[in-house]
């Protein structure tokens, strides 16, 4: 899994939002319950505004990979924060053997789709179809059902999983996974939308990540 940004609490200007996102919130239905030690049913979005949605099954030994990041107890918000990005980062990886996900380009890039044989549409652009690919509504759902299968495992001691982060402006919108501080009752993002598959997810106190410039930025946070 590559790891791109070395510190969750990381500074630095974000690329611009030159892709609108869709407006109107994605409807989805709650990650399925547990059965076993594995994971089935497990709701996920792709193709831009969670246009393709479909379900995936994770075995025992994939969810026991994603909750050995806990397996030592976090001391502190902060290391917990970190486990969390691991294991998101990780989740999403173990998704993307079982959807196209792992297709996914950072931002709202197209190479590496699949096509198909639909015709291309205004949305799909020149070369196909989106399916893997995935915008902000996409990965901040699939993000918070990620979180929320941990949450309800009882990986988290310091945070608990809370609505989707949304900013926006007059040319542009963004939706993150959020998760919020027990103690402090501070809010953290956990961005996946910025990496291509396989990249551990942007995490940031919700402060900062609603001050990033929306325009005229030229870099990735590292």
């Amino acid at each position: 899994m590559a790891e791109r940004n070395k510190s969750s609490a990381a500074k630095g200007p974000l690329v611009p939002f030159l892709f609108s996102a869709i407006a109107a919130l994605a409807p989805f239905s709650s990650p399925a319950a547990s059965h076993g030690a594995g994971l089935d049913d497990i709701p996920i979005c792709h193709g831009f505004g969670c246009r393709n949605k479909e379900t995936a099954s994770i075995s025992e030994a994939e969810w026991k990979q994603i909750k050995a990041f806990f397996s030592d107890p976090a001391e502190s918000p902060k290391e917990e924060r970190e486990q969390i990005r691991k294991a998101a980062g990780w989740f999403e990886v173990v998704i993307g053997r079982h959807t196209p996900i792992h297709l996914d380009k950072g931002k709202n890039e197209y190479p590496g789709r699949i096509k198909t044989a639909g015709p291309a549409t205004t949305e799909d652009g020149p070369n196909g179809t989106t399916v893997g690919q995935m915008d902000c509504i996409d990965e901040s759902l699939n993000t918070t059902t990620y979180l929320t299968l941990m949450e309800k495992a009882g990986l988290f001691r310091y945070h608990r999983v809370v609505e989707r982060a949304h900013r926006k402006s007059a040319f542009d919108q963004h939706y993150a996974g959020q998760i919020e501080e027990l103690r402090r009752g501070a809010r953290w993002v956990v961005d996946s939308w910025f990496y291509d598959y396989g990249s551990l997810p942007y995490v940031e106190e919700a402060t900062e990540w609603y001050d990033i410039p929306y325009l005229f930025s030229t870099s990735f946070p590292e």
